[in-house]
């Protein structure tokens, strides 16, 4: 009975994980962000998102293929993870797009490690693909909104914006 309940609760820590996180990355994804994110606004805590993409993915799937394009979308996370902090959230909330967000930190200051992420993946060079880079657009709590969806919406016209302004480039909401 005892080992039974043993795998049971094991088995409970499993789905609760893979509830919370993508299967390819293993970073946090979606579901798990937003858990994040309301526990930080119910505490009135500064913090930045900086929403980042990969320029021309589709290019990188068209070329090298998927197994290829996810080596790229794993290449990237560590690169991420290597700038963030230790209380930053680091997610992959679908496909090529990635959000680190940055507890206590206004967007002035996201923009420096932005750019340090930035130029971080622009010389790397990822064994499978070559040389990648990367957009980010940058909006801050409560700057830029009062509630998660109006930073992420900032953030996101930001991204479209560095997007349309020639890629490679970070770019803080207005």
């Amino acid at each position: 009975m005892l080992k039974g309940e043993s795998i049971l609760q094991l088995q409970i820590g499993q789905l609760r994980h893979d509830a919370q996180t993508d299967p390819l990355t293993g970073l946090h994804n979606r579901r798990s962000l937003k858990v994040w994110l309301d526990k930080l606004i119910h505490e009135q805590t500064l913090f930045t998102i900086l929403e980042i993409d990969i320029d021309f993915f589709k290019r990188v799937n068209d070329t090298y293929g998927h197994d290829k394009g996810d080596e790229t979308l794993k290449a990237l996370t560590k690169l991420i993870q290597s700038v963030a902090r230790k209380d930053d959230i680091v997610a992959r909330i679908g496909g090529e797009e990635f959000v680190l967000v940055i507890p206590n930190q206004n967007s002035e200051g996201a923009f420096k490690i932005a750019e340090r992420l930035r130029l971080a993946v622009e010389s790397s060079h990822i064994d499978t693909v070559g040389y990648i880079t990367i957009s980010i657009g940058i909006a801050s709590y409560p700057e830029h909104g009062t509630n998660i969806e109006q930073v992420f919406k900032k953030a996101d016209n930001a991204l479209y914006y560095a997007k349309e302004h020639g890629r490679n480039r970070s770019v803080i909401a207005n």
